[in-house]
């Protein structure tokens, strides 16, 4: 009786996981086709962990990055120059 108990949560859960997944890949359809009105964005896939990712467009993050950089490079710049005012 025990076994037959077993068996049932088996299937039950057995279900769920194809649930699960069928609700993984509807998600990542609809997921697809929203990111696809945003040209920044590279298409959804799911790693290997389950983890759905939407990746930001290489190029874009690099214009980020240069942009942030040349922020940076500003802002010691002008710190620099208030020192130098300072001890006038």
């Amino acid at each position: 009786m025990d076994n037959n108990k077993k068996d049932s949560l088996h299937k039950t859960n057995h279900n769920r996981v194809d649930e699960n997944v069928d609700f993984q890949e509807q998600l990542l359809e609809e997921l697809k086709e929203f990111v696809s009105k945003y040209s920044d964005y590279e298409t959804p896939f799911i790693r290997s962990d389950g983890d759905i990712i939407i990746a930001l467009k290489k190029a874009v993050k690099k214009k980020r990055q240069t942009t942030q950089s040349l922020a940076e490079a500003v802002k010691f710049m002008m710190k620099g120059s208030e020192t130098v005012r300072s001890n006038k």
